[in-house]
């Protein structure tokens, strides 16, 4: 596992979740266990056996080790959340040990580890052992439970993405940041997702010959005739929204739809006599195909309206930044709206109290407006780019101008996940602006270079130094975790020599006053005097290959040490 996994966190988090009872896994244990999230079944050999999105474990324990050993096809995904932080598991193929914790120091972790990806993609994966250097400890309960019955809104499919027009992926897949997971989580709840993309009521999307929804209630992993025991997770709420795959490229007829919800909504009944039903019109599809959806769920109330806990909700997307993510689906601002709209429903039946999260207000990112006209074009182009790209939700991002921007830095360092946030043109102003999509990406570090188009303009370093300073504090406000590099304005044609050193002294002291690293690159670019190494670039500005290789490798201690 990536070294950026092997948080050394020490902190209280109350566990978002608890699962079910279930068969206690290796461990030293007297007060604690370890507990699966999410249906399972039990292999001959005794493994654990999952596939619904969000399934996995959770455990917390008291030492300095913790190692999950996992068997996978080689495309999974986990979701590990240490002491609150979240990073990927990327798992390899077959039976394979994975430390999740390494810390030389005894401390207490809470941790879960959920799978993002869905069965159609990666298949299967079974839980083999889990294995602490400490012991385990006991966590709250959580009584609360509600079962999600979906299709892809509910698995959180592509909402890693930032917009309507980026292609799904496995790991643009969250389920923990999908309206069911968040709104379980506002309710202090503990929620089961048994959702599968494309599936419907009566039809799956494009006429998908796979099972369809209704028949997935009894199992304990997708697709499979493997039953699962209710009674191991008797849900309070059962929130159905399906719908949208029925009616998006097929007519399944009124008629058909109606009877099939309505047949769905009594085997839930019949499985859980006390819950209360949630039935939700989803927030993709409009006109005569969303009516359509919502004439099922009026049938399926005006069929058992003697039923007191069967209810509906109509749900819709934020008109905010984040309104769409991959494939046309909701993104995360959309889904954050709908888990307030489907919690504070649920809160209104049951009295539960229901925690409401804030939406941001619309993101603007405007270039400065000293920027040269081409340079603004440049700059209005790359910031939409960026915004395509899923967020990294750890590893490392690097900020900048040109420099940086025409960097490969994915092939620099293949082992550690990247992003290129280098917009040509850019100055330190302008970096400014565009914070909030470094964070958005919720990097473990950030590598700035930012500054000599500040030169061509006339800025003066104090000046640069104090914007440069409120980056730093806007970064450390929102990513406390996040460790932040600045880098030196590189050398460059000899006459300016003196703006360059008279701006680096002044980042120095930046960097200085605010606990972060300073990289001094000078040794590695500079010539004797003073000037960018001609061997290292093609206009004594801008890098040619071997000046990348050699900026590349005076990165390397910072970018893959600790």
């Amino acid at each position: 596992m990536r070294n950026y996994l092997k948080t050394l966190v020490v902190g209280f988090l109350s566990l978002l979740l608890l699962a079910c009872e279930a068969p206690q896994l290796t461990g030293k244990s007297t007060t604690g266990e370890v507990h699966y999230l999410g249906r399972y079944d039990m292999t001959e050999a005794g493994d654990v056996r999952m596939g619904w999105p969000g399934s996995g474990l959770s455990l917390r324990f008291r030492g300095t080790k913790l190692t999950v050993t996992i068997t996978d096809g080689g495309n999974g995904i986990m979701d590990a959340v240490i002491n609150g932080k979240s990073s990927a598991l990327i798992l390899r193929e077959g039976r394979q040990d994975y430390d999740i914790v390494s810390s030389d120091t005894e401390s207490l972790f809470d941790i879960s580890l959920t799978r993002r990806t869905e069965v159609f993609d990666t298949g299967l994966f079974e839980i083999n052992d889990v294995k602490v250097t400490g012991e385990l400890v006991g966590a709250p309960a959580i009584d609360r439970k509600i079962l999600f019955i979906g299709d892809s809104i509910t698995t959180g499919f592509g909402v890693r993405g930032n917009t309507k027009d980026c292609q799904y992926s496995p790991a643009s897949n969250a389920p923990r940041k999908s309206y069911a997971w968040l709104a379980a989580d506002a309710l202090k709840a503990e929620p089961h997702l048994v959702a599968i993309s494309g599936r419907g009521v009566v039809f799956n999307y494009d006429n998908d010959p796979n099972p369809v929804m209704p028949l997935q209630i009894d199992y304990a992993v997708p697709d499979t005739d493997s039953r699962w025991e209710h009674t191991k997770f008797q849900a309070d709420v059962v929130v159905v929204m399906l719908g949208t795959n029925d009616w998006s490229t097929v007519d399944p007829g009124q008629e058909k739809f109606n009877s099939g919800y309505l047949a769905l909504v009594n085997d839930i009944r019949a499985r859980f006599p006390k819950a209360h039903i949630v039935m939700a019109s989803g927030p993709l599809l409009g006109g005569a195909q969303g009516a359509a959806i919502v004439d099922g769920i009026d049938y399926v109330k005006s069929q058992m309206s003697s039923d007191a806990n069967l209810s509906s909700v109509n749900l819709s997307l934020s008109e905010t930044q984040l309104k769409w993510s991959c494939n046309a689906h909701p993104g995360r601002d959309s889904m954050v709206k709908m888990a307030n709209d489907v919690s504070a429903h649920i809160s209104k039946q049951t009295g539960w109290k229901a925690k409401t999260r804030s939406l941001p207000k619309d993101l603007t990112i405007a270039p400065p407006p000293e920027m040269y006209e081409g340079g603004k074009a440049h700059y209005a182009k790359r910031v939409k780019e960026i915004a395509k790209n899923p967020p990294l939700e750890g590893g490392v991002l690097f900020l900048g101008d040109s420099i940086t921007e025409a960097g490969q830095w994915g092939e620099y360092y293949p082992n550690i996940p990247t992003a290129n946030h280098g917009i040509g043109w850019d100055t330190v102003r302008g970096v400014g602006g565009r914070l909030q999509q470094v964070i958005l990406n919720r990097p473990d570090k950030v590598f700035i270079k930012i500054g000599t188009n500040d030169i061509s303009y006339g800025h003066d370093p104090v000046d640069m130094a104090e914007d440069l300073e409120n980056i730093i504090r806007g970064l450390k406000f929102k990513m406390g975790d996040a460790k932040i590099y600045i880098q030196s304005v590189m050398p460059r044609e000899l006459e300016n020599r003196g703006k360059v050193d008279a701006i680096n002294a002044e980042y120095k002291k930046v960097a200085q006053d605010l606990g972060v690293t300073f990289i001094d690159l000078r040794e590695a670019f500079a010539a004797p005097d003073g000037s960018l190494k001609a061997e290292l670039t093609y206009d004594n500005l801008h890098l040619n290959d071997a000046g990348y290789k050699v900026w590349a490798e005076a990165l390397r201690p910072f970018v893959e040490g600790e």
